[in-house]
């Protein structure tokens, strides 16, 4: 749990590439359904970082597909709101889609606050 915890901290604090290589760590040791939990918030992690660096398409796919993993563990799954991460990455996602590359970077931080435990 040490690690999901450094990996919420890395999330929350914008080190999103960090929050992909420890979530990667713990994805690929679990051999359990639950794996998908920290695949699809890696996969929202690294949908931030690629906003970040402009490519819009990546983000949007990774945001598609993380919410998508998280969805039938939620709402709450171990102390993690994963409701309010799922649908916070939609909106995020509907956004993008309604709007050009200009400026949608700067949107993260009202729509995806971050991982809220419950």
């Amino acid at each position: 749990m040490i690690e999901l915890e450094r990996a919420v901290e890395q999330f929350n604090s914008g080190a999103y590439y960090a929050c992909h290589e420890t979530l990667e760590k713990l994805w690929l040791e679990d051999k359990t359904r639950e794996r998908d939990v920290y695949k699809g918030i890696l996969q929202i992690a690294v949908a931030l970082f690629h906003m970040r660096q402009g490519n819009i398409s990546g983000t949007k796919r990774l945001l598609r597909s993380g919410a998508s993993l998280i969805r039938p563990f939620g709402p709450k799954w171990s102390w993690l709101d994963l409701e309010r991460l799922g649908s916070d990455s939609l909106k995020l996602l509907q956004y993008l889609e309604k709007r050009d590359k200009e400026g949608a970077h700067d949107l993260e931080a009202l729509i995806i606050q971050r991982v809220q435990d419950s």
